[in-house]
């Protein structure tokens, strides 16, 4: 899927309103995807800590991502050779209990409060099980933000 690309939320709108600067819209820059790509394709091997402290959108479009202009390589491909690790804020440990936490698959079911739940939780999913084994996972619950 596209994992919500294009959604816009009303973070990005609260800060385009709040930090005036030259970028008005999404339109004015290249998606997260296309980043995250030209980025990783200049680092040397398995040099990268990719740190995702909201929705994991955006990480699991890099995954399922085709190859492009700035390499050869599948997003998986991609980051199996450039990415060390990925550390993620999300979930409450040892347990979230019987709710989900927001980073999970928070958002609002009519996607008002950003990206929709169901999007939220499928691209949590999609990450975690399409890591590939040679990037080291950690999960770092959401109370470290509290403290």
């Amino acid at each position: 899927g596209t994992w919500g690309h294009d959604l816009h939320g009303p973070y990005v709108e609260d800060l385009v309103t709040r930090a005036p600067g030259p970028i008005l819209n999404s339109t004015q820059v290249p998606s997260a995807v296309e980043v995250y790509r030209r980025v990783l394709a200049a680092q040397p091997p398995r040099s990268v800590v990719v740190v995702s402290i909201g929705f994991l959108t955006n990480l699991a479009a890099l995954l399922a991502s085709a190859p492009d202009a700035h390499s050869e390589l599948s997003g998986a491909e991609l980051v199996a050779s450039r990415v060390a690790s990925v550390a993620v804020m999300g979930g409450q440990y040892p347990s979230s209990g019987p709710r989900h936490e927001w980073n999970f698959g928070g958002g609002g079911s009519d996607g008002r409060r950003g990206v929709p739940s169901n999007v939220s939780a499928a691209a949590s999913s999609a990450v975690v099980a399409g890591l590939p084994p040679s990037v080291e996972a950690v999960f770092l619950g959401m109370e470290a933000g509290e403290r």
